[in-house]
């Protein structure tokens, strides 16, 4: 795949630091700061990445509230060329990549928004605006990126003053692996169901020897980290991924504390298909796969049990076996992050999902 770059900075091209993106792909880089050129190469593009700088764009040391109205218009310039690229290049993909990193006195703050930052808010609401009518836009913050490994490590004032490059050698790393990341996601299709154990997954403790009164589920402790997880469970279950329940177990002990522990997040509604017995669960996954017209490369597995995790795997080459944190109190965050579920847009069929594949169910159940 073709992809060009370009950016208000330099970004050393040759550098180590993008091989991530290079893997399976050519790059181009344009001319430092030529944003707007015509495509370099005569090859066909696929995707073109605008990397910006906010204070490449507007002057930090000279925005003065009366000012502000000239540094919004030159956003609005930007916005308005970006714009028309995207109307010339239909089936092209373009990514704006932005940093509105700046230094901040943080007692000048404290009582007033800073004119940058209101520079920052004007640029993303109008990039949204415009994505949210061109499928084809795609926005990525550099800084949240940067910001889980330190800010100060990702940029580089040294290179940007011999070099007028703004990153650091792990600054670019990182956002080639993101830009990899997603352009990933664009091309392949999302997980759609997350399949989940239930003793010690979803809550602490083995159900059919602890009882319900002494599972680990609530607002304390090791039960306060199974109940975070079931509440990014029933988030994501929420943006229209299907949740099915696969657990050696017995069906009326996981039925009962779905319907009466008063802890639990995720209700019987939310569950759109159960495979609980004492078959192995690459047998049940199969099976779910039929009953739901759905290809196992589509499924996700979450066992705390590691020798049950690695026999799915082991019998199901196409099913994605996600390996648990050690500490729960991670679950949540490991799955929010996870990229296999993320979903460019939500719609009101996404909504509906889980009530739909459990219709099915229902209908596959009582044909048996």
């Amino acid at each position: 795949m073709k992809i060009e770059i370009k950016s208000t900075s330099y970004l050393f091209s040759d550098n180590a630091s993008w091989n991530s993106l290079k893997k399976n792909n050519k790059l181009i880089f344009s001319e430092y700061n030529n944003i707007f050129s015509n495509p370099k190469s005569n090859d066909k593009v696929q995707y073109e990445i605008l990397v910006l700088f906010l204070k490449d764009i507007i002057d930090y040391y000279k925005v003065l509230k009366n000012e502000i109205k000239n540094e919004k218009k030159k956003i609005q310039l930007i916005i308005k060329l970006i714009k028309e690229k995207i109307s010339i290049y239909e089936k092209k993909n373009f990514i704006i990549s932005v940093s509105s990193y700046y230094y901040l006195n943080h007692l000048n703050s404290s009582k007033n928004i800073p004119l940058e930052r209101e520079i920052e808010f004007f640029l993303y609401k109008e990039l949204y605006n415009l994505s949210k009518k061109h499928d084809n836009l795609y926005i990525l913050n550099i800084d949240d990126l940067f910001s889980l490994h330190g800010l100060k490590n990702c940029f580089d004032e040294r290179n940007y003053s011999l070099f007028r490059c703004r990153l650091s050698t792990l600054g670019l790393k990182l956002l080639s692996n993101k830009l990899s990341e997603l352009i990933f996601g664009i091309n392949n299709a999302n997980k759609k169901v997350l399949l989940l154990d239930c003793d010690n997954t979803l809550w602490g403790g083995v159900i059919g020897e602890d009882g319900i009164e002494k599972i680990q589920l609530g607002q304390d402790g090791l039960g306060l980290a199974y109940t975070e997880f079931q509440k990014a469970i029933k988030k994501i279950q929420e943006s229209g991924i299907i949740i099915a329940l696969v657990s050696k177990n017995n069906s009326s002990d996981v039925m009962n504390v779905l319907e009466n522990h008063k802890s639990m997040i995720l209700k019987k509604k939310d569950i759109a298909a159960f495979k609980i017995n004492w078959k192995e669960k690459s047998d049940n996954i199969r099976q779910l796969s039929k009953d739901l017209f759905l290809g196992l490369e589509s499924f996700v597995f979450w066992d705390d049990n590691p020798i049950e995790s690695n026999k799915v795997r082991n019998e199901i080459s196409d099913i994605e076996v996600i390996e648990p944190e050690k500490d729960i109190s991670y679950w949540s965050k490991q799955l929010l992050e996870y990229s296999g579920f993320s979903k460019f847009q939500v719609t009101k069929e996404d909504y509906v999902k889980t009530k739909q594949y459990k219709s099915r169910g229902i209908f596959l159940e009582k044909k048996k």
